[in-house]
């Protein structure tokens, strides 16, 4: 799925992915919002919603350990 983070949500999404060493992690949006296109229902991508919005990286949560091992 398409993630948008703008100003301080995506620098400090950048600085948390370069920290936790960069390639596949798995994270939970906290207060983001969904955007849908206007050409279609399958067409939608998760943005931020000012700044409420919050990046948990790799979370200590059953279903984060879930994709993990896919």
């Amino acid at each position: 799925m398409e993630c948008l983070a703008t100003k301080k949500e995506a620098l400090d999404f950048d600085h948390n992915y370069r920290r936790y060493g960069g390639g596949v992690i798995v994270v939970v949006l906290g207060w983001w919002k969904i955007d849908r296109y206007f050409d279609g229902p399958k067409n939608v991508r998760v943005c931020t919603a000012g700044p409420i919005s919050t990046v948990f990286p790799d979370p200590d949560i059953p279903e984060s350990n879930e994709i993990h091992e896919m």
